[in-house]
């Protein structure tokens, strides 16, 4: 079977790997040394025996029921699943559904999923629909939902909507993939510019309210049901009071409960180690000053460095990719034919064989 890596993927574990601790205050790039066991190749974690039946359709029970209300929502990880498998058998091959399983079953916690799902077994519209209803109901919607209305989670019924009618309208191509990955809506992955988030949610939460972390990549769990334009999640380790905020889960991988505190804004200091402080969404702690910077002041071109001799991340290559392990400075993209480790470096954002190539993946 061919090797192919689509866009990202390399390059997320690559940076996980690596323990990079740049700080950017969106819900996806917050990266905290030595907390993201659950964030790996682009996708996430979930329970093999989660699962449950289908539910009254949740545009129908919103108007009944309201925004956020929890019989409403527990019919949400099945709709979703539902679109995705119809996407997939829709525009898939069996090796694509195979790539598009892979990283789930990759992520600890999901190894479960392994034989009930591509190459061990071969789906039908249905059995695909099962396996992933149970996967989303743990994550990534599974902890959104548990925030609704006592943490200050809320629905958001159009933003649903139209996150399943651009699923099912996608040609094949381009316009599935970008749907079928689209952290905004239902990616297994959450999006990856400051300050943009699933906008099939919105938190509310604001300072001194209780929250709890969100399973849906790093910067979730920090900000957690807080409303990032305002606070972020400050937990505490009772074992060690004095630390101040830490981290969202406890060595047993628990949970922690926190209260929501103030952001730091522009020129403000920040901190990826406890104490942590987070900067506002749509703001990005740089690593060398510890203090919060906008994204756009970070945009570097070609020839910049872009990583510093610890891997820390200096900012966004604008038009390539960042040479980690070799000049370590913003590099042009590599065009089809060219070698490539991973498919971040092809400007196609596919590379198959250790060259790139064009991306055919989900092409009909």
């Amino acid at each position: 079977m061919k090797k192919v890596q689509v866009a990202g993927y390399a390059a997320l574990s690559v940076l996980l790997f690596c323990g990079c601790t740049l700080i950017s205050a969106d819900d996806d790039s917050v990266d905290p040394p030595g907390v993201m066991a659950d964030a790996q190749a682009g996708l996430a974690d979930a329970r093999p025996d989660a699962g449950g039946g289908s539910a009254m359709g949740l545009s129908d029970a919103a108007s009944e029921a309201g925004d956020s209300a929890m019989p409403v929502l527990e019919g949400l990880p099945r709709e979703i699943a539902e679109s995705i498998c119809g996407a997939l058998f829709r525009c898939c091959s069996e090796e694509d559904k195979e790539r598009f399983f892979t990283p789930i079953v990759a992520t600890p916690g999901f190894e479960g999923f392994v034989e009930r799902v591509p190459p061990a077994v071969e789906l039908d519209e249905s059995s695909c629909t099962d396996v992933l209803e149970a996967v989303y109901s743990e994550q990534p919607f599974g902890s959104w939902i548990a925030g609704t209305d006592r943490l200050g989670v809320r629905f958001q019924q159009d933003a649903f909507d139209s996150c399943r009618a651009e699923l099912s309208d996608a040609s094949c191509g381009a316009e599935v993939r970008s749907a079928l990955f689209d952290g905004r809506c239902f990616g297994w992955q959450p999006p990856g510019s400051a300050g943009v988030h699933r906008g099939i949610f919105r938190r509310t939460a604001t300072v001194g309210d209780e929250c709890q972390p969100v399973r849906d990549g790093v910067g979730a769990a920090y900000f957690g049901t807080c409303d990032p334009e305002v606070s972020f999640c400050c937990y505490r380790d009772p074992a060690r009071p004095d630390i101040g905020c830490t981290h969202p889960y406890t060595a047993e991988a628990e949970p922690r409960v926190g209260t929501c505190v103030t952001v730091s804004t522009a020129g403000e200091e920040c901190s990826a180690l406890a104490p942590v402080q987070l900067c506002q969404t749509g703001m990005t702690c740089e690593s060398s000053t510890s203090r919060c910077v906008n994204e756009s002041e970070m945009a570097l071109g070609t020839g910049e460095a872009c990583v510093d001799a610890r891997f820390n991340l200096l900012g966004s290559c604008t038009d390539g990719y960042c040479d980690l392990f070799g000049s370590r400075e913003c590099t042009p993209f590599r065009s089809d034919g060219d070698s490539c480790i991973g498919a971040e470096e092809c400007r196609s954002g596919a590379c198959t064989d250790g060259r790139c190539a064009v991306l055919r993946f989900c092409a009909g």
